[in-house]
């Protein structure tokens, strides 16, 4: 049944020291070596593919992978940006190729009608997670194979990368065994090694741990989205990738920073996984923390055009100025004295990309609009308002108020009392004498409520008030005439 050659039965008895094999016990374990041992190759298939994942065999050219595809000893495959492809072998292992990998099946072979099999893969960039033997069959084998290191196991789930002339790889469940240059490290359930090209892998270390996701945010409405994530001790940096299945297979973004914020640009609304996973200062990564979450960002919120992030305003309330949304019915503008927008002061439906602000007092303002479209189902969509803008306006002084001026001269001296200026604010006066065409006959700054001058002629005379603050600006100006005679 297992033999190439039948008669081989009696290197069998030599090996084995069977003195009789007619009267050979129940249960007797015998060895043969695998050159006696009928063999062929076998096929892998390919049972989930996402993205853009290309094959190629000696003959052929690039052509796209689809479920369910049979792959031959010698196909090369290929992933690139967002892919992924999961490749089922003999023994039941799964092989997980990750996104920008290329891996070759360089031996499949199955052993006296697959009573054993052995696999041997070679991957020459990018990583791959593999969940190997799951059956634990007793001589199932799989390697691994990279330009500076072999990983071979019998039964586990380990992943397995190459970056420029360094294979790493972390074992997850089981153990594998690396070797580089003929020396070898037994990697155990926890660990991760290192193998550079030319020398022998590193005594293994410690994954990192869980990235604590506890009380990371499960709602999110803004873009770029943004993970605060607390640090993991010992992490030089963090691979960060969304799924939008259970089973980790539809890559909808990934990334890799140098902190444990991560932020990705554009992810469609919806209902997501964050996958996270922190890596030490040899690259070596820990365990998978995973995260649900949704997102609902959309429709988009315009970007503000005016008045310019921070800027500080005078004289004249701004007129809010933004940039169109395509397809927008209209847009809903909100205006605040705080941040968080407890102190709404303006709450407006606006069709324009515009909004001209009035009688505005001094102080500190926060502004954030929402774009409202029109569903297929005709019904108004209205997205979050998050994009949050500031401004500090010093508003002018107000006219002065003369309703209680008295002007009295007396011979040639002129007493002017009024009410005190608004706070914060002093008088500027100016003298006119209009009949005789002089201009600016006396002035006065820094004035309170009561003050003199002399005149130098008598008649009608025009006095011009305004209000002036601590700043310099001047407000609108107030006017009263009246007419001087000696006294």
């Amino acid at each position: 049944t297992h033999l190439i050659n039948p008669n081989d039965w009696k290197q069998l008895q030599k090996i084995n020291h069977i003195n009789n094999p007619y009267k050979m016990p129940i249960g007797t374990v015998l060895h043969i070596p695998l050159a006696l041992v009928k063999q062929y190759s076998s096929s892998a298939e390919v049972i989930l593919v996402t993205g853009d994942a290309r094959w190629q065999s000696a003959a052929t050219t690039l052509e796209p992978v689809t479920v369910g595809q049979k792959l031959s000893v010698g196909t090369k495959l290929f992933t690139k940006d967002r892919s992924r492809v999961v490749i089922r072998f003999a023994d039941d292992t799964e092989t997980t190729m990750d996104s920008n990998s290329e891996l070759s099946l360089d031996a499949m072979s199955v052993y006296s009608g697959g009573v054993m099999v052995d696999t041997q893969l070679k991957l020459q960039q990018g990583q791959l997670k593999t969940r190997a033997n799951p059956s634990h069959t007793l001589g199932n084998h799989i390697q691994i194979v990279t330009p500076s290191a072999i990983a071979a196991v019998r039964g586990t789930v380990f992943r397995v990368s190459v970056d420029d002339n360094t294979t790493r790889q972390e074992t997850l469940e089981g153990a594998v065994r690396l070797s580089a240059t003929n020396e070898g490290v037994l990697v155990n359930k926890g660990y991760g090694s290192l193998a550079e090209t030319g020398k022998p892998p590193t005594t293994p270390v410690s994954l990192l741990t869980l990235v604590n996701t506890r009380n990371t945010k499960s709602e999110y409405n803004e873009l770029p989205l943004k993970f605060e994530l607390p640090p993991v001790e010992g992490a030089v940096s963090y691979v960060g990738q969304i799924y939008a299945d259970t089973r980790f297979t539809q890559v909808v973004a990934e990334t890799e920073q140098q902190t444990s914020t991560l932020s990705f640009a554009d992810v469609p609304d919806g209902h997501y996984f964050l996958v996270v996973r922190a890596k030490d200062k040899n690259g070596i990564a820990g365990y998978d923390a995973v995260h649900a979450f949704t997102l609902g960002a959309r429709p988009l919120g315009p970007d503000s055009l005016y008045p310019a992030p921070d800027a500080k305003l005078k004289n004249k309330p701004p007129e809010l100025k933004w940039v169109p949304i395509e397809g927008a019915q209209g847009y809903v503008l909100q205006v605040a004295t705080d941040r968080d927008f407890k102190k709404v002061i303006i709450d407006k439906h606006v069709s324009d990309t515009s909004y001209q602000l009035s009688d505005l007092p001094s102080g500190e303002y926060f502004w954030r609009l929402a774009t409202i479209t029109r569903s297929a189902a005709n019904e108004d969509n209205q997205g979050p308002a998050i994009k949050l803008n500031h401004f500090t306006y010093h508003a002018p002084p107000s006219a002065p108020d003369l309703s209680q001026l008295i002007v009295k001269a007396v011979y040639n001296k002129i007493y002017v009392s009024m009410p005190p200026p608004a706070e914060g604010t002093t008088y500027s006066v100016q003298l006119d004498n209009l009949r005789n065409h002089q201009f600016r006959v006396w002035s006065g700054n820094n004035l309170n409520q009561n003050f003199s001058f002399w005149l130098r002629e008598y008649g009608k005379q025009t006095l011009h008030f305004r209000q002036v603050d601590s700043e310099g600006d001047a407000g609108p100006e107030a006017v009263y005439e009246f007419d001087a005679y000696p006294q």
